[in-house]
């Protein structure tokens, strides 16, 4: 998966807090979308964008989860989708064509949010204290995070999610596309997949420079999956108690912590970094997990 000789200097490039800008925003106020995949769009994007694990697709899975566990019963994730773009505020929302992972995975990350292993739990145990004043609060909202993601597995898999991923995934990516016409919020990526490293950032205000990663003199040759995780979570602003919002919060980073076991378990190679931010606001560090 990595080229021999080049994992070490693509690593420093991660490494470097510089790496890491604020996030960019349209004429709306809007941050830009895109999903973690490592690959370069066919369109230079010089924007620092916003980066979550099948863009609207993955945020469509954390909406049916909550709302499965809150009572508003089981969705259709097209139903849930379009639900999350109508009522989050602050995201041009985005996806990608050319198998996003997350899209024709969808079912086996969910599965993994259900019934996660112990790497996945590690995980999310370890990242909490970013997002949860308490570790029972974060377990509480776990646990049912878990029990909601495995009724919707149930639902999904009645209603053939699994067997037919691939059309599902073009199906999903055009609903991303068809809610802004004439804004170009889908893209297509290129070129090979050189992930040798993979990059959960906890920071809210600031995320990965993409442009340098494939132009220019910091151009990498061992790229790496980019998870705005903290971002995420701070675009949680549509529910209205604690106990909601922490069932999202829950829910988003049990997507997290299960598309990176899914996607890329630390076995294949890859070097897992984060980023973390610090009591300066404009300022990160980034660690190896």
């Amino acid at each position: 998966m990595t080229q021999s000789g080049t994992i070490e200097a693509s690593k420093a490039f991660y490494m470097d807090p510089s790496s890491y800008a604020p996030f960019d925003y349209n004429e709306d106020h809007q941050v830009y979308e895109l999903c973690i995949d490592p690959r370069d769009t066919n369109e230079d994007v010089p924007v620092v964008a916003y980066q979550t694990s099948g863009g609207l697709i993955g945020r469509g899975i954390d909406r049916a989860i909550v709302d499965s566990a809150l009572g508003y019963g089981v969705k259709r994730i097209h139903t849930a989708m379009e639900q999350e773009a109508d009522i989050t505020r602050g995201v041009l929302e985005g996806a990608h064509r050319n198998t996003c992972k997350l899209a024709v995975g969808m079912m086996a990350v969910l599965e993994e949010v259900a019934f996660p292993d112990d790497k996945t739990l590690e995980a999310f145990d370890s990242w909490e204290k970013h997002y949860f004043e308490s570790a029972a609060t974060a377990r509480d909202a776990r646990i049912k995070a878990m029990h909601a993601a495995g009724y919707l597995l149930q639902y999904w898999n009645m209603g053939g999610y699994a067997d037919k991923a691939a059309q599902l995934a073009d199906e999903l990516v055009d609903t991303v596309d068809l809610r802004q016409p004439g804004v170009h919020n889908v893209m297509t990526m290129v070129g090979q997949n050189n992930a040798g490293l993979y990059v959960v950032n906890h920071s809210a205000t600031r995320g990965l420079r993409r442009a340098s990663v494939f132009r220019g003199d910091a151009k990498v040759a061992d790229t790496a999956y980019h998870d705005s995780l903290g971002r995420t979570v701070s675009i949680i602003d549509t529910y209205t108690t604690d106990e909601d919002r922490h069932l999202r919060t829950a829910a988003t980073m049990l997507r997290s912590a299960a598309t990176r076991q899914v996607v890329a378990p630390q076995e294949s190679g890859l070097v897992y970094l984060e980023v973390n931010p610090t009591r300066y606001r404009e300022a990160v560090e980034v660690v190896a997990a």
